[in-house]
């Protein structure tokens, strides 16, 4: 999964290149581990402009797997 820009200020793009990631759930998560947001479906463009400026990680959660990607909030 590519997560870009980073940093970023109102939107973060998102790019999955497998096949394993069909039925997908987002969540955006704060550095105390904490679930800000969820997406039920898949996504390509995110809005993260109501987020504070900080470090915050995406999780994108599949079938069998799960991949977590860290960004900066400008």
């Amino acid at each position: 999964m590519s997560v870009y820009p980073n940093p970023t200020t109102d939107f973060l793009k998102l790019k999955v290149e497998s096949e394993k990631f069909e039925s997908l759930q987002y969540q955006l998560i704060d550095l105390q581990g904490k679930v800000i947001h969820s997406y039920p479906q898949k996504q390509e463009l995110i809005n993260i402009s109501f987020l504070q400026k900080g470090i915050y990680f995406i999780q994108l959660i599949g079938k069998e797997n799960t991949i977590v990607r860290k960004f900066v909030k400008e």
